[in-house]
């Protein structure tokens, strides 16, 4: 978290309003917002620097968050958290939630263990695991998250034929489509995207029959085949 304290910097606008509002609002309702976290318990990196409310402050603050690593992937799971939302569908964790209405007031979702309680949204829930287990739940309720997957992936890839030494765009596809799938045929690896599609470059030097995997945590793995034909052929690096 960062703010500025309403003191030029270096490279600051004019001023006027925006010195204002950083100097008078902002930098002390930050000080609030950074010390009621610290009272809640929130690990917090909170860094007061001088600026104010102009785009030379956000862009200094768009590139240390970048390096900082503002877009990289979130590696934790967790199973004990709470998460207070209106949204009508979306994701937390490995959970996948949707309403069958939007909720009319603020929902609570809490995780203790496998036990997963919601809160009164006016509607019911569907919750869909990692593991391709489907919950519904009447809110307000609870629900016990089952611990092994109960779907098992389903892989396509194309084309089922690769020439023998010849470099080939391998499309392979996972049911149902979702992200983050590792595909892998030999050396070679991708991941799924959102429509749950990997892209492999791959060359086969001998003709025969060869798998291609595909796993994600949570899920059973789904296995398929491809053949190779014609002759041995060394593949160019």
């Amino acid at each position: 978290m960062t703010t500025g304290n309403g003191l030029p910097a270096p490279n600051s606008g004019l001023g006027g309003w925006d010195q204002v509002a950083e100097g008078a609002i902002i930098h002390p309702a930050s000080n609030n917002y950074a010390a009621a976290l610290r009272n809640a318990g929130v690990e917090l990196t909170y860094r007061v620097h001088r600026g104010y409310h102009d785009w030379p402050n956000f862009r200094d603050e768009l590139r240390e968050a970048i390096a900082w690593g503002l877009f990289e992937p979130v590696a934790e799971t967790s199973n004990a958290w709470v998460n207070d939302t209106v949204a009508t569908h979306g994701r937390l964790w490995e959970l996948a939630y949707r309403f069958d209405a939007p909720p009319e007031r603020v929902v609570r979702f809490r995780r203790r263990g496998d036990t997963l309680s919601v809160s009164s949204a006016g509607a019911p829930v569907t919750i869909t695991t990692a593991g391709g287990c489907v919950l519904r739940v009447a809110t307000p309720g609870q629900v016990e998250v089952p611990g092994a997957p109960c779907a098992r992936l389903s892989l396509r890839a194309r084309p089922r034929v690769l020439r023998a030494g010849r470099p080939t765009r391998l499309r392979a596809a996972v049911t149902p489509a979702v992200a983050g799938v590792r595909v892998q045929l030999g050396e070679q690896r991708a991941t799924t995207d959102d429509r749950g599609v990997a892209i492999l470059r791959v060359c086969v030097s001998r003709p025969g029959r060869r798998k291609v995997r595909g796993t994600r945590e949570h899920v059973l793995p789904a296995v398929t085949h491809v053949r190779a034909v014609g002759r041995r052929a060394r593949c160019a690096t």
